[in-house]
């Protein structure tokens, strides 16, 4: 007897958000400058320097965050929409994942590994990064 899946609507039934909210809606509070990126290879203590950062007083450290690799993924994908389009995305989500919790000033990103692959569109979006 196979077991009854937990929540099965869920599988039926899927939200999706576009990209246009992330980009057209202004974060409520002004988000914590991106300070720097974390490229990884596995294995390389990148995990612990993220974790360093997250004790740092007034400092946001983001682990390989979910939305953020569906915003790569999807400009990655999408060769055909301008890459102006795509930094404009990737500056909106990293907006809204770097909105100050308590009182933090910069704000640092893990990527994951294969993130390398859209290293210009980072170069694009925070150039000063």
């Amino acid at each position: 007897v196979p077991k009854p899946l937990p929540r099965p609507y869920n599988h039926v039934e899927r939200r999706a958000t576009g990209p246009a909210p992330f980009a057209a809606t202004p974060p409520a509070q002004p988000p914590a400058p991106l300070a720097g990126l974390i490229f990884h290879m596995s294995r390389c203590g990148s995990t612990l320097i993220a974790q360093m950062l997250s004790e740092l007083a007034a400092t946001v450290s983001l682990s390989e965050p979910g939305p953020l690799d569906g915003v790569i993924r999807y400009a990655l994908a999408r060769p055909d929409i301008p890459q102006e389009r795509h930094v404009a995305l990737l500056r909106a989500m990293v907006a809204a994942l770097a909105r100050p919790r308590n009182s933090e000033r910069r704000c640092f990103i893990k990527l994951d590994s294969w993130h390398i692959l859209a290293l210009p569109l980072f170069r694009a979006a925070f150039p000063g990064v």
